[in-house]
């Protein structure tokens, strides 16, 4: 008996809620859309303090891989835009990656 008590419970509880992935990966999403300058990993965790390390990774994952979002940068530094982002916003990041093709001679 109080075995179906608690998996009545259960039910209720997550008939409630929506789909808590979906719904995160929509937060960070959004949260990476409102940033001229893109977010760092720590910046994104700091908005969203019910997000996991990890599953903010994976979610971040996805969106790279679905196109929606973009990465630029390693490590600490490396920042995620949203691919409809202003272009000035990414292209100084990007230029900065890119070696010159040209040395001028010295002397």
């Amino acid at each position: 008996m109080l075995d179906q008590v608690r998996h009545d419970q259960l039910l209720a509880s997550t008939e409630n809620c929506a789909n808590p992935v979906m719904s995160s990966t929509t937060d960070l999403l959004n949260s990476i859309q409102a940033s001229q300058s893109g977010l760092t990993l720590a910046e994104l965790l700091a908005g969203h303090p019910d997000i996991a390390r990890r599953t903010a990774q994976r979610l971040i994952a996805k969106l790279i891989e679905s196109g929606q979002v973009k990465a630029l940068g390693e490590g600490r530094a490396r920042r995620y835009f949203s691919v409809g982002a202003p272009s000035g916003s990414t292209t100084l990041a990007a230029r900065a990656d890119i070696f010159p093709s040209f040395f001028p001679p010295v002397g």
